[in-house]
């Protein structure tokens, strides 16, 4: 299966129906640590028998969770998507963990200048990294 890397553009973003700004109260209910690492997400799979490439984007991380992160891309996704993500971390700490798979189900969008803000709630998926993801930042909290 071939994947394919793309740029974002606002034309692509598309309609912002079921955008929303963040609530003034912090709603989750697990620590978040600040970070920055690069994800890769999968906004579409791709076609076997068809052959057509998955539609992969690049984003930034902003801040994770046990059971959530908050990433910084340049579309907007509707909310209740589900997404397939690969979180890549450089570091000591990160030891044989340095890129992790996890599935997402995005939470809230928030528009900003030339960018959206996505929350992402993870979900404790088969054949993923989700343990892993979960002990990691648990070593960083």
């Amino acid at each position: 299966m071939t994947r394919r890397v793309t740029a974002m553009t606002e034309k692509e973003a598309g309609s912002l129906a079921g955008v929303r700004t963040l609530p003034s109260k912090e709603l989750r209910g697990e620590l978040r640590v600040a970070t920055t690492a690069a994800v890769f997400v999968e906004l579409s799979a791709g076609d076997p028998i068809t052959g057509e490439a998955a539609s992969i984007v690049m984003c930034r991380l902003l801040d994770v969770s046990a059971a959530g992160m908050r990433i910084r891309i340049d579309r907007a996704v509707p909310l209740g998507t589900i997404l397939s993500l690969c979180a890549r971390f450089n570091g000591p700490k990160q030891g044989n963990h340095s890129s992790l798979r996890v599935v997402g189900e995005v939470r809230w969008v928030e528009k900003q200048d030339n960018y959206y803000l996505i929350g992402l709630f993870l979900y404790e998926s088969f054949d993923t990294d989700i343990t892993a993801w979960k002990l990691l930042i648990a070593d960083q909290i």
